[in-house]
Formats: C-alpha cells, structure tokens, sequence
C-alpha cells in the first residue's frame, strides 16, 4: 500500500510509571505486541486516493495510507514499547523506475537506513515488516541489490515482493514478446531474516499464456540465495496463485486499446497477477541461472510465432494510441 510515512527521534523518557497494577502490563510483551499491532498497523485513507490512471495505481495501492497513532499518546510506557510499530507494520514501497510510474512521495533507500537505524539504535536488532519492490525490468536486470534496498543495514524484514506490472516489461508497447533475463536473480542476496519471498508478474488477460510460460519456468528452473547461504527455491504449481483485477486503459493522457469498445464509458482492462510466493529453503546445489523467455526455452526462438500472432492484432489491442 502506498504510504508516505518517515519516523523522527523519539522522545526518550528517564521516568515513567510502570503501572504493575494495569491489566495490561500483566500480560506477556508478545501478547501486548498483538494488541498494539492490532491498533497501530496502517489502513488505506480514502481522504487521498492516487489518480486512477497512474502508472502506480494497482490493488492495494489505489490511495495513501494512514496509521492512527493516538494509542501511542495514552501513556509513556506504552510510546516507549511502541513508538517504531507504525513503522514496522507497514508495507513500505520502492520504485526501481522512471520517476513518472512512481507516486509523487516515495520512500527512499536514504530516509529507510535513518529510520532503521534509530530503531538498532533504540532496540538492537528487530526482525519485522514487509517490502515491496516495484521495478522495471531495464532496472531489476542491471541491478545486483534492487538499487540498494538489500543493502541497507539494520534491515530484517520478514517479507520481501518484487512486482512486474505490464508496463514494467521490455517494449511492451510495442507488443514485443515478454522476455525476462535470468542472470539478474543469481547476483541478489535476500537478506537471512526473510521467511516469504514473493515474485508478482502481472500482465493484460490476452497475454496470459506468456506469463504462464515465464511463471512456470521461474517455479521449475529459479532460485534464490539468502545472505546465510539458504537457497530458496519454489515448490512448482504449489508456489503460484492467480489474481484478477479490472484497472484503467488509460495511462496519462494516453488510451490504451485492449479491446474495450470505442466510445464506451468505461474505458477499463483486466489485469492478472501470478503471484510466485512460498519460496522455501532447499540443501540442493545452486543451478546456473538460466534466461526464461515467453516460450520458457533457455534461448530465444529465432522464429517466435507467438509474437508473429499478437502483431496481427496490434492495432486493436496492447498499444498506446494518441
């Protein structure tokens, strides 16, 4: 979910009642770490939705999110237990991209280390919270830690998505076939507090076949290796989920023809998601990274007739027209 969230210094208070008598300092600190994720853990706020025709705008990022914080302000030792929750608890975004497919206040690598930081600082080490890296593919294939998410230090996260929305691929407005290099997977080291590593390949419905074969051969064929040595592979079909969403065929100022009707009112495509998740750790030897195209062969088909067939129908479906 889009956020704009940043932590500042907190204040540090030398005195405070410990309240031995409350009910809820009774309680063992991870039962009180339920309930005040419970109440400090982000939601969408409708106050600020993101234009519906960004490049951004996706399920669950359709607006910014909130966090309301007024249990924080109830007692000192509660701020004291909680004050970094909010930060914790979200999931924070990062764009590897054109700074036109990204919403206009993002977080950067620089202002999470300051907040990662001052939490180490207060607390030590704190495993917790979730990433999402959304990136196209000129970055995340020329990149060997996700422009420098990785490695930041004092960061243990728990879960970790790198998504690739449609218009992330390679010329996708020009209807290329979809094309994903493999070296790129074989340089990143996840950091070793990860649990669940996600991939998200989302694409049009016409172009479902495509990502099949990619998905498959990232299931089958892909692996992943945690700074602690621990390879992550998926477990084939098991591993993959589908998701459907219906989003705007207009990007800008820009329609963009997926066989929605001239004139109609509702200029709207429908999307898939393939989410790739449930990465497992595995003892077998590392692979040699391999190149998946749309076919799932290692090369590319010097005669693809897949490609062949979506240019015959460009002109009315996959292209940005004036």
């Amino acid at each position: 979910m889009a956020t704009d969230s940043h932590l500042e210094a907190p204040t540090t208070f030398t005195d405070f009642n410990p309240q031995q008598t409350c009910p809820l300092f009774s309680l063992p600190a991870e039962l009180r770490y339920e309930i005040f994720s419970h109440a400090l853990t982000s939601a969408p706020d409708k106050t600020r939705p993101i234009d519906q025709d960004a490049y951004c705008t996706r399920p669950g990022y359709e607006t910014l999110s909130r966090t309301y914080t007024e249990l924080l302000r109830t007692c000192k030792r509660i701020y004291m237990e909680a004050w970094f929750m909010p930060f914790l608890l979200s999931e924070h975004p990062f764009y590897m991209a054109w700074q036109n497919r990204s919403p206009k206040r993002v977080m950067s690598v620089s202002k999470m280390q300051k907040c990662l930081d001052l939490i180490y600082e207060r607390h030590g080490k704190v495993e917790g919270g979730a990433v999402r890296i959304f990136a196209q593919l000129w970055a995340l294939e020329g990149t060997s830690d996700c422009s420098g998410v990785l490695s930041m230090k004092n960061f243990y996260p728990k879960t970790i998505t790198i998504t690739i929305r449609y218009t992330d691929t390679w010329m996708w407005e020009s209807n290329d076939a979809l094309h994903i290099a493999g070296a790129w997977g074989g340089r990143l080291e996840i950091p070793s507090s990860v649990t669940r590593f996600n991939i998200d390949f989302e694409s049009i419905e016409r172009r479902k076949d495509e990502v099949d074969c990619i998905v498959q051969g990232f299931a089958t064929r892909w692996s992943f290796r945690r700074r602690d040595g621990v390879k992550l592979v998926a477990d084939g079909d098991k591993s993959i989920s589908v998701s459907r969403w219906t989003g705007s065929s207009t990007l800008g100022d820009r329609r963009w023809r997926v066989g929605v009707p001239e004139g109609a009112t509702a200029e709207e495509a429908i999307f898939m998601i393939d989410d790739l998740g449930e990465w497992t750790e595995s003892e077998e030897e590392e692979e040699e990274d391999a190149d998946i195209d749309d076919d799932g062969d290692d090369d590319n088909d010097e005669d693809n007739s897949s490609e062949d067939e979506d240019s015959e129908d460009s002109d009315s479906e996959g292209h940005l027209s004036d």
